[in-house]
């Protein structure tokens, strides 16, 4: 649910901080995406 997930979004400070630069998170949540994908399809492969 869309709008469920807007109302309740909490952001992950533990694992992205507030205090980096944009840029800095950026990079970090581009390296967790790439790495959860090549997991997604890793999975996928196995099936």
């Amino acid at each position: 649910d869309l709008l469920g997930y807007a109302t309740r979004f909490e952001w992950d400070k533990a694992k992205y901080p507030t205090t980096n630069p944009v840029t800095c998170l950026k990079d970090l949540i581009n390296k967790v995406s790439l790495k959860d994908k090549g997991i997604f399809a890793l999975l996928e492969f196995r099936k």
